[in-house]
C-alpha cells in the first residue's frame, strides 16, 4: 500500500472548496472558535462514518444502485440551505443564542458530513481505489485515520484562521 499518493490525494480534496470550509469559515467568524471548534469535532465524526460505510462495502452499493448516492446528495442540500435559512433568520442574534451549545455545533458538523456529498463522493470512489483488490480492514483504517488526520487538521486551520480575522471583520466601519 503506497501512502504518498493517497496522502497528496487527500491534500487536493481538503484544498478545494466544499460544504466544511465554507461553513466552518461563516460560522467561526460569525458565532466564534468555540462554536467553530466543537464543528470541527462533529464534522471529524461524520467524516469518519462516511470513510468506513465505504471501507466496509457501501461504494458497492452505490455502485450498484446509483439512487443511493443522489439521496445523500440531495439530503446533504437540503440541510445545507436549512442551515443557511437558519443562519439568515438569527443572524444578527447568532452571538446570543441561549439554544446554541457545542453539543448542537457538533452535531450540525456532524450532520453536514453525514450528508456531504463531496466527502461520500471522496470516499467511495477515491478510497477504494487505494486499497488493493483483496484488501484488509486495516489497511483501510490505514487509509481512513490519513484522511480524518489530513482532514481534520485543515479544518482546524480553517478555524484559527477564521477566528483570527473575526476581530477584523467585526469592526462596525468594516
Amino acid at each position: 500500500m503506497d501512502l504518498l499518493p493517497f496522502i497528496l490525494a487527500c491534500i487536493i480534496i481538503e484544498l478545494t472548496p466544499g460544504p466544511n470550509m465554507a461553513y466552518l469559515i461563516i460560522l467561526t467568524m460569525s458565532v466564534g472558535k468555540r462554536a467553530g471548534l466543537a464543528t470541527v469535532a462533529g464534522v471529524a465524526v461524520g467524516l469518519g462514518c462516511v470513510a468506513i460505510a465505504a471501507a466496509v462495502g457501501m461504494a458497492e452499493v452505490v455502485a450498484a444502485y446509483p439512487p443511493v448516492y443522489e439521496v445523500i446528495r440531495w439530503a446533504g442540500v437540503l440541510y445545507l440551505l436549512w442551515l443557511a435559512v437558519d443562519c439568515w433568520r438569527n443572524g444578527a442574534q447568532a452571538d446570543s443564542r441561549p439554544d446554541e451549545t457545542g453539543l448542537t455545533y457538533f452535531r450540525h458538523g456532524f450532520v453536514v458530513n453525514i450528508l456531504n456529498p463531496k466527502a461520500a463522493a471522496f470516499y467511495l470512489a477515491v478510497l477504494p481505489a487505494y486499497l488493493p483488490p483483496a484488501y484488509k480492514m486495516w489497511q483501510a483504517v490505514v487509509l481512513v485515520g490519513v484522511s480524518l488526520s489530513i482532514a481534520t487538521v485543515m479544518h482546524l486551520l480553517l478555524v484559527v484562521f477564521a477566528a483570527t480575522l473575526r476581530p477584523w471583520v467585526d469592526r462596525p466601519e468594516r
